[in-house]
């Protein structure tokens, strides 16, 4: 018995000791967080971009010299990390003085990020959130607050969104601008369009960032940092206050006309979740073995989504989706049907990859800083 407590006081110990290290190490991040915020502000001065591809490689490799062949790529991980998250604070913008009056409808993972957005980098806006479930978090709005706002978004799936405005769409301030963020914009935009009755100005939005999880819980302020909004209005005709609110929670405004989203989304983004989906109800005998490869967790990451909110994203979306569905089927078939092209085929697809999916989001300079 003594020497079993022996064993437990030198365990307490070494963790104390570990504790101390973590304290140490929290506190180290957060002195090199602060020396970022006067680089963010001198490369903002200086009109330099936020990402230096040079300065990390030298790091990195001044790192590998400093740590084993085993423990570095590990090392490595955690270091880059630590840099990502310092880029990050680079593009975050300073809070901004606009006052305007805000709505948002849906306090999930989206309608959450929104609501702690605005509060971090709009502290002057007046935020009226309402859902069908109330939440000590937040204060739930009167929906004649909503009605009479100056911006209204609408963080709902589709066919939640066109349900909830035939109820109060009619009565929304002809001053308002109403924004839909959800996946699918067609079929809302055509439903807005023919409602004599609405006064409200409409416009389109898509923030191109999830997460696996959802709810109000998942939400986080800095979600939108350095991410884009595809929006159906060209720029220039959206007023610049809604632009400015859009902006300073660090999203990239783009257009994209309504139909050519919802194609373009069937191949990038739905297409995706349902061969996920596929892939384990494909795999049901093989997942009971307990021997998954990292590739099949990758390519299946995102099939642990919300079952309503796809439902009803492939119901407002389902001719483009049935087309990528075949299309997809197609180039298996013919990656199959010739093996001696597939060299070729990764090749090309290598190249596709290169050309499209590096990531240069933090090419940009970054936002306007004030001196701390």
């Amino acid at each position: 018995m003594a020497k079993d407590k022996k064993k437990i006081s030198l365990l307490e110990d070494l963790r104390i000791q570990i504790d101390h290290l973590d304290e140490e190490i929290l506190s180290l991040i957060y002195q090199r967080q602060s020396l970022v915020k006067q680089v963010a502000i001198w490369k903002s001065q200086n009109s330099v971009p936020v990402l230096d591809s040079s300065r990390e490689s030298e790091k990195l490799e001044k790192l590998s010299q400093l740590s084993s062949i085993e423990d570095f790529p590990k090392i490595r991980k955690v270091f880059e990390s630590i840099m990502d998250f310092s880029k990050q604070l680079q593009t975050r913008p300073d809070p901004s003085e606009i006052r305007l009056n805000v709505g948002i409808v849906g306090m999930g993972l989206m309608g959450g990020s929104f609501y702690k957005a605005f509060k971090k980098y709009h502290p002057h806006i007046d935020l009226y959130c309402w859902d069908v479930n109330d939440s000590p978090t937040w204060d739930m709005a009167q929906i004649e607050d909503l009605l009479n706002c100056q911006v209204l978004v609408l963080c709902m799936p589709p066919q939640q969104i066109i349900v909830w405005l035939e109820e109060h769409g009619g009565k929304i301030s002809k001053d308002c601008m109403v924004i839909d963020i959800s996946s699918t914009k067609k079929q809302i935009s055509d439903f807005i369009s023919v409602k004599k009755e609405f006064q409200f100005s409409y416009l389109p939005g898509h923030p191109i960032v999830g997460k696996e999880t959802s709810g109000f819980e998942s939400s986080e302020s800095d979600l939108f940092l350095n991410k884009t909004i595809i929006l159906g209005q060209p720029l220039d005709k959206i007023p610049k206050s809604v632009l400015d609110i859009l902006n300073g929670i660090g999203l990239k405004c783009h257009y994209m006309a309504n139909e050519e989203h919802d194609r373009v989304f069937a191949d990038l983004s739905h297409l995706p979740h349902f061969v996920a989906l596929a892939l384990i109800l494909n795999s049901e005998e093989a997942l009971a073995h307990g021997v998954i490869p990292r590739s099949f967790k990758d390519l299946t990451r995102i099939a642990g989504a919300s079952g309503s909110l796809w439902q009803d994203i492939f119901l407002t979306n389902q001719d483009n989706i049935n087309s990528s569905i075949k299309n997809f089927i197609a180039v298996l078939e013919s990656l199959v049907a010739d093996p001696s092209r597939l060299i070729e085929n990764y090749v090309k697809a290598n190249r596709l990859l290169k050309e499209n999916m590096d990531d240069h989001s933090y090419g940009k300079i970054p936002h306007r800083k004030s001196v701390a």
